[in-house]
């Protein structure tokens, strides 16, 4: 049984993904400057010959977050269609407190039903 209802989990899906409706990531999160593990975790990304998982690890408040939103942004850019590009936020406590399951069937149930996505924890 589910804590919390899939409205809810609708509504603050919407919320960390704004680029659903505007097509473009604030500015403000993406910031100007790269980092070489930007062009490093894009280099991966964008390896089509292979299913890949792409890991950022840090220390909290290094810039893992910032590195994410900068993919997204560049995804975006290439043409990406933005209901494709998922971020999720493990630091809200109503995600914290909802099954992995239940926060992707919600995602896939609302806005995009197709299994070939970009997911961003």
């Amino acid at each position: 049984m589910a804590i919390i209802s899939k409205e809810r989990l609708l509504k603050v899906l919407v919320f960390y993904n704004p680029w659903w409706k505007t097509g473009v990531v604030n500015p403000k999160l993406s910031k100007n400057y790269k980092r070489f593990a930007f062009y490093e975790a894009m280099k991966r990304l964008n390896q089509n010959n292979i299913r890949r998982t792409v890991v950022l690890t840090g220390t909290r408040r290094v810039g893992k977050t910032t590195i994410q939103y900068q993919m997204i942004e560049a995804l975006l850019q290439n043409g990406v269609p933005p209901q494709k590009i998922v971020f999720i936020s493990m630091d809200h406590p109503m995600l914290k407190l909802s099954a992995m399951n239940e926060i992707l069937e919600c995602y896939h149930e609302n806005i995009y039903p197709e299994q070939d996505v970009y997911y961003f924890f």
